[in-house]
């Protein structure tokens, strides 16, 4: 990407080869986005585990699993 930059010859190279490269940076970021939820979900999974592990906190953590499942499901339908 750098080296179109520094081989462009002209201003519409120039602004070509950043539209490129804008455009991937963007892909790049949608993607770690659809991942965030995925990881908000693995997170609450765990910690309904651990909840639901504790005496008194059963149904607790029976609910934040399943709010992790919904999460992870979003993220794996989002891809």
């Amino acid at each position: 990407m750098a080296n179109n930059l520094s081989t462009a010859s002209s201003k519409k190279e120039v602004k070509m080869a950043t539209k490129k490269i804008m455009r991937e940076a963007k892909a790049a970021k949608k993607a770690n986005a659809l991942n965030q939820y995925v990881k908000i979900g693995l997170i609450l999974l765990v910690a309904g585990v651990i909840l639901g592990i504790l005496p008194g906190l059963g149904v607790v953590g029976t609910l934040v699993a399943i709010v992790g499942l919904v999460f992870i499901l979003l993220g794996v339908l989002e891809m």
